[in-house]
């Protein structure tokens, strides 16, 4: 059994880059894009997974430390806009995985963000409060 991660939306389970959860107009959205639009970020064809291409794959990392560097920044306005972090454990359901990103069919999943967002208030005292509530 294999732990992967995701963020995803609390109420439709779709990632934050599919759905139109969030408005091009929200600032750090906008930024986000742009910033996740390099090498650092790769798209499944960049990061030969896109032989997985599917509407019933979804994206996720195999580390907690992976999800947060990819969000790094962004992490915390995400979940403000209704996003969650997602704990999945999928056994034969991993379809591919890269140095970045696993690609899976998502299966029953446990929600982690209060403990993730715990984590970061040890780490960082400059997270606004309103993350808390």
């Amino acid at each position: 059994m294999k732990t992967v991660f995701r963020v995803q939306h609390k109420e439709q389970n779709v990632g934050p880059y599919v759905g139109g959860k969030i408005s091009w107009d929200v600032e750090w959205y906008s930024r986000m894009m742009g910033h996740h639009a390099n090498y650092s970020h790769p798209n499944l064809r960049e990061d030969d997974l896109s032989v997985y291409s599917n509407s019933e794959y979804v994206c996720g990392f195999d580390s907690l430390d992976k999800l947060k560097s990819w969000f790094d920044g962004y992490l915390l306005n995400l979940i403000d806009a209704g996003f969650i972090i997602a704990e999945y454990q999928v056994e034969g359901y991993i379809i591919g995985i890269s140095g970045k990103q696993v690609v899976f069919i998502p299966t029953t999943f446990k929600d982690i963000t209060f403990t993730l967002i715990q984590s970061y208030r040890h780490e960082d005292s400059h997270i606004p409060q309103r993350c808390f509530a």
